[in-house]
């Protein structure tokens, strides 16, 4: 068997006994993080597009998330390697080292930069002769000495293990390379300054979700709803209230909700739809109504610009792929405050507790 990281013993932030957690200060840095690293990557040295084969984005965790984001952003570019761009697991890439074929450039994403499984499927990557291109709050870190390039996202050192801020700088950094590549076309400059105020628009969502938390954190199973871009929005959402809160969550597409899940839920559930075009929000209204018959709590997140009230829980919508810059915010904040109503600590995934300690220090990262 190829060699694996050592068990280690992890040692979360433990210095924070009450609100607001460190989880809370990431959060809130967002918009700062987002408007610096737009500029970051802006003024950076990158590499040419390829005019052939196609572009690969991986990472693990979080950063696969974000990856599987701009995997979804590039395909709605002009250029054919962006067109045919896809999104692959580090692990599977360690496992699978030929991987895909006909890819001409990598974007590997780690925060860390440290991350065993995206250290070896960059050497991988390397030995194919493919150039890699690191997204990374860790410029000088063994997986960034690897890349051909660095993009580095600014403000965004993750202090919570439960990371925030480094995967929305991620995303930026991406949709900004993704202008860079395409020549900086009219109105797209425009487009992506709005980022930081429709982050921070986002980010008022707070006081609703405090209200939310109080009410649902004794509910233990949750279902998050959510297609197209919005699908990994609630696949990273997800995993936030299962590492911030403990809850049990796992997400399913607006439609395949209606295909036999429904017969899994009972009383004590959750079913939140975040929805970003009128058609998704008509259909998990249906899924929503069909839950609160079996006597599941249910929440609707509509992102659709122009969205009515109760459903629009922002003013400042982001469309398209760029929605997924903002649209796991909601869960981020129910993952916090969930936790901290629960006297959780969201910094430590659990590792507070004895069990948790000693079940993760049976492998390493």
């Amino acid at each position: 068997m190829d060699e694996l990281p050592p068990p280690e013993t992890p040692h979360p932030p433990s210095d924070r006994r009450r609100h607001p957690y460190h989880m809370h200060d990431m959060m809130v840095r967002q918009p700062v993080a987002a408007r610096v690293t737009l500029t970051a990557v802006r003024e950076a040295e990158i590499p040419p597009l390829p005019a052939e084969g196609r572009v690969l984005f991986t990472g693990i965790g979080t950063s696969f998330h974000a990856a599987m984001a701009l995997a979804r952003g590039a395909q709605q570019e002009s250029a054919p390697a962006l067109r045919r761009a896809v999104a692959v697991p580090a692990f599977e890439l360690r496992q699978d080292p030929q991987g895909p074929d006909g890819i001409s450039l990598a974007v590997a994403l780690s925060a860390s930069g440290e991350t065993d499984v995206t250290r070896r499927a960059v050497q991988a990557l390397r030995a194919r002769n493919v150039p890699v291109l690191v997204i990374t709050a860790a410029p000088r870190s063994s997986i960034a000495s690897l890349g051909s390039h660095v993009l580095e996202t600014r403000f965004t050192e993750e202090t919570s293990w439960t990371h925030t801020v480094s995967y929305t700088a991620a995303l930026v950094a991406g949709h900004a390379l993704f202008a860079r590549w395409a020549g900086d076309p009219a109105g797209r400059a425009e487009l992506l300054d709005t980022i930081p105020d429709a982050l921070t628009a986002a980010l008022a969502v707070e006081g609703r979700i405090v209200d939310l938390a109080e009410k649902l954190a004794d509910r233990e199973r949750w279902i998050l709803l959510g297609t197209g871009p919005r699908s990994v929005s609630v696949r990273e959402g997800a995993l936030k209230l299962r590492e911030g809160a403990g809850r049990f969550v796992t997400s399913l597409g607006v439609e395949e909700v209606l295909h036999g899940p429904l017969g899994s839920l009972g009383e004590h559930d959750v079913v939140a739809a975040l929805t970003g075009t009128p058609l998704e929000a008509t259909r998990a209204g249906q899924a929503l109504e069909a839950a609160r018959a079996i006597g599941a709590e249910t929440l609707l997140f509509d992102s659709t610009p122009g969205a009515p009230a109760p459903g629009a829980w922002t003013v400042l919508p982001l469309t398209g792929a760029l929605s997924c810059v903002v649209d796991s915010i909601p869960f981020q904040m129910m993952a916090y405050w969930i936790a901290t109503s629960l006297g959780r600590n969201p910094d430590m995934m659990g590792l507070d507790d004895a069990r948790h300690l000693a079940a993760r220090g049976k492998f390493g990262l």
